[in-house]
């Protein structure tokens, strides 16, 4: 039989409390930083919604969003989006007209949003919780404010203007999912449509991707089409186009969808148990033991010797790695990291570097990341480094 707990998060579609743990994420994180680096991976007992449970709060993730802003300065963010935009506008052809007017409701640096307007469309919008991300998007010519899918009074000019409303990997960022619904139908025209894209929790087993990509402090929501359409049809929506796609990230590839919604006449607190994401994500924690061990296998040897290395990635795989492994005991001379904004950030009162300052290291170096380790190891080899290279993602 199992045993359930009682959430500090209560489920986001549905608030029951009675929850599943399925993982203990663990995380090592800077100093300052707002957010918990203790999660739980849970199902919800009434729904099936698979999600994470910490003791952060709504303030600490606007917090975050607002001042460690990771995209105006991450070096792979538009190779990252570029080959999905195509795909966005295909979508967007279907059920919109070069005269509609579309929101980006957490557009970060907005190059979704120029990509459309380089394809026709000129009434475009974009929200953020950055300042930095904001500035981004006016210098390129688009009308673009400082907020969040929460409450903005002072962007009430905006409501009941937008035929189309999109979400284009923010849903799962989002601690409360249900006032974020809310607050969007404000500025939605009666008959307009919201346009969401998630990673797909139903189709992670079959991806054998980094633990630290699926769960981390950033991803805290596991949605499915079962459990989005939950959620929106609570809030009187109707699915009218679902589709699963791959999103190519680097070395993985990564299983999405996208759900397309309009509005209907009543709301509904009818739910369907989301059955098949829990099959999937118990299915993909138990393969990934394995790999599990053999990082460990790799740490342990790095430690016995007590070989000085360099960290190169400052990001989820190395907190995740540095938590629960004797990767903290190492010799760690420095960490480095190609994103300008965590240079001088330090974890374990280690700093993140350039990385050109591998020029003058003679140990190993360690690839931490869960999706560039390829691209890692060629510009490597490209500054004409040859000491010993070790990857764990």
């Amino acid at each position: 039989m199992k045993k359930l707990s009682i959430a500090t998060r209560k489920c986001p579609i549905c608030d029951e409390e009675n929850i599943e743990i399925l993982y203990n994420l663990n995380m090592v994180l800077d100093n300052d930083f707002p957010l918990q680096g203790n999660h739980k991976v849970v199902k919800c007992e009434k729904c099936g919604f698979i999600y994470q449970d910490s003791k952060s709060t709504l303030q600490d993730y606007e917090n975050y969003y607002k001042n460690f802003n990771k995209y105006p300065s991450s070096p792979t963010i538009y190779e990252e989006t570029k080959e999905l935009f195509p795909y966005y506008m295909n979508i967007i052809d279907k059920f919109g007209k070069k005269d509609s007017k579309i929101l980006d409701m957490g557009c970060a640096s907005g190059l979704c949003l120029q990509f459309f307007k380089e394809c026709g469309y000129e009434n475009l919008v974009g929200i953020d919780p950055s300042n930095e991300s904001i500035d981004e998007l006016k210098k390129k010519g688009i009308e673009a404010y400082v907020g969040s899918v929460y409450c903005n009074n002072e962007l009430k000019f905006l409501e009941n203007k937008f035929d189309i409303i999109v979400l284009f990997g923010v849903i799962e960022h989002l601690f409360d999912v249900q006032n974020a619904v809310l607050n969007l139908d404000k500025y939605l025209k009666e008959d307009g449509i919201i346009y969401i894209t998630a990673p797909n929790v139903e189709r992670y087993h079959g991806y054998n991707n980094s633990i630290s990509y699926y769960f981390n402090f950033e991803h805290i929501n596991h949605f499915s089409s079962t459990s989005l359409n939950n959620l929106m049809v609570k809030f009187g929506y109707v699915n009218i186009y679902t589709d699963a796609y791959n999103l190519k990230l680097g070395d993985c590839s990564v299983p999405c969808f996208s759900g397309v919604y309009t509005k209907k006449d009543r709301s509904s607190d009818e739910l369907k148990n989301d059955e098949e994401s829990v099959k999937s994500v118990k299915k993909y924690l138990e393969s990934y033991k394995k790999n599990i061990n053999e990082q460990k296998k790799v740490i342990d040897d790095i430690f016995r010797k007590n070989e000085p290395i360099i960290i190169w990635g400052a990001g989820c795989v190395a907190m995740e790695l540095l938590s629960r492994t004797n990767l903290k005991n190492c010799n760690i001379e420095a960490f480095v990291d190609n994103d300008r904004a965590k240079h001088g950030k330090k974890f374990l009162d280690i700093e993140v570097c350039p990385v050109d300052m591998l020029y003058k290291f003679d140990g190993i170096i360690v690839i931490c990341s869960s999706l560039y380790s390829s691209d890692i190891l060629n510009e490597i080899r490209s500054m004409n480094i040859s000491n010993k290279v070790l990857i764990l993602n």
